[in-house]
C-alpha cells in the first residue's frame, strides 16, 4: 500500500518521507516539513462532478469553512488508482473546545455555507401540498401499526425486553403522531402563501467527526454533497446528536441563533425541519423487523437501537417547542 500512497503522492510533488496509516482510508503524509491528509475516498462516477463543485463553490464564494482539497500537478482535485479517487488536504489538528461552543461553530459554519450557496427557486406548491397530505394519511397508518403492536405485545404473558420498551414508549410515539400532523398542517398553511423553496450546497453526512477545529472551523469529507433544503443537512446533523446520549436539547437550541444569524429560516422551514426530526418511520420499521425475525440481531443490539431512534424522536418533540416559540416571536415582531 505504501508504494501505491507514495506514487499518489508524487502526483502532487510531494515526496514522503513518513507515512502514517490512521485508517482504513485515510493515510497522514509528511514530507520532513509539512504534514498532508490522504483520503481514499468512497467516490465515483456518479458523484464525483458534485463533489468537485463543492471546491469551486468554495472558491468562488470565499467559504473559509470549506477544508481545501490541493490540486495536483496537472490541476486536478484527485489521482485515481485503481478505480479508487484520491484526494489531498491539509493535516490540521484539531483544538479541544467545550461541547457548547463545539456547537456553536458548527452551526456558525454550515449556516455560513447555506446561505452562500443559496439558490431560490419558484415551486408549484399544489404539488407540495398534495405530497404533504398523503404523508399525513401515512403517518396515521403508522400510528394504527403502532397501536396494534402495542396491543399484540401486552397479550403476553411475560414481555422481552424490546417488548416492554416499545409498550413504555408509547405515550412518547402518541404524543409524536399527534405534534407531527398539527405540525404538517403548520407547513402546509405556510406553503399555502409561499411560493418559493430555497437550495443550499448539503454536506449529506454532517456530525461531529466531519468538524475540525483549528484557528477556524473547517467542515471535511464531502463526499455526500447535494443540492437541497438547508434543512435535510440540519436534520442530519441534530439527529445524530441526539442519537447515541442524552444531549442537552437545551445547548442545541440556545445556541441555534448562532445559525440562523447567517441564514435566516422561514416559518414553513423552520415546521419542515420539525417533520423531519418527528419522523416516525424508523421506529416504527425497527419494530417490524424485529416481529419478521425476533433472533436476526441480540436483544441488547435491538433494544439499543429503538432506544436511540426513541430519542431521536423526543428530541424532535422539544424541538418543535421550541420552533413555537421562534415562530411565535416572529409574528409578535411583525405586529409591532
Amino acid at each position: 500500500m505504501k508504494e501505491v500512497i507514495h506514487k499518489i503522492a508524487e502526483k502532487y510533488g510531494i515526496h514522503p518521507y513518513k507515512i502514517e496509516q490512521i485508517s482504513k482510508r485515510l493515510f497522514r503524509i509528511s514530507d520532513g516539513k509539512h504534514y498532508y491528509a490522504l483520503k481514499q475516498s468512497n467516490l465515483t462516477e456518479s458523484n464525483l462532478e458534485v463533489w468537485e463543485y463543492v471546491y469551486h463553490q468554495a472558491y468562488t464564494q470565499n467559504i473559509q469553512s470549506i477544508l481545501p482539497v490541493y490540486l495536483t500537478k496537472q490541476s486536478k482535485l484527485y489521482e485515481v488508482n485503481n478505480q479508487s479517487f484520491y484526494y489531498l488536504t491539509p493535516w490540521l489538528s484539531s483544538y479541544k473546545l467545550d461541547h457548547q461552543q463545539l456547537i456553536k461553530n458548527l452551526y456558525n459554519a454550515i449556516g455560513e455555507i447555506h446561505v452562500k450557496t443559496k439558490r431560490t427557486q419558484f415551486i408549484q406548491t399544489d404539488t407540495l401540498i398534495s405530497k404533504f397530505t398523503d404523508y399525513q394519511k401515512y403517518v396515521a397508518e403508522l400510528y394504527k401499526r403502532e397501536l396494534y403492536f402495542v396491543e399484540l405485545f401486552e397479550k403476553y404473558k411475560f414481555m422481552s425486553p424490546f417488548e416492554l420498551l416499545v409498550c413504555t414508549h408509547f405515550r412518547i410515539m402518541d404524543n409524536v403522531l399527534t405534534v407531527l400532523n398539527n405540525c404538517i398542517d403548520l407547513f402546509i398553511s405556510q406553503m399555502q402563501n409561499d411560493k418559493e423553496w430555497n437550495y443550499s450546497l448539503c454536506h449529506g453526512n454532517l456530525n461531529l467527526e466531519h468538524i475540525l477545529h483549528h484557528n477556524d472551523t473547517y467542515i471535511l469529507n464531502w463526499e455526500k454533497a447535494n443540492y437541497d433544503n438547508a434543512i435535510v443537512d440540519l436534520s442530519i446533523l441534530l439527529k445524530q446528536l441526539v442519537r447515541n446520549y442524552d444531549q442537552s436539547s437545551s445547548q442545541l437550541t440556545d445556541s441555534f441563533s448562532a445559525y440562523t444569524n447567517n441564514n435566516i429560516l422561514k416559518k414553513s422551514e423552520l415546521y419542515l425541519l420539525a417533520i423531519y426530526l418527528l419522523n416516525p418511520y424508523p421506529y416504527i420499521k425497527k419494530i417490524q423487523d424485529y416481529i419478521d425475525n425476533p433472533s436476526n440481531d441480540t436483544m441488547i443490539n435491538q433494544v439499543k437501537e429503538l432506544q436511540y431512534t426513541s430519542r431521536q424522536l423526543s428530541f424532535g418533540l422539544k424541538w418543535f417547542e421550541f420552533v413555537e416559540k421562534e415562530t411565535s416571536v416572529k409574528d409578535n415582531n411583525k405586529e409591532i
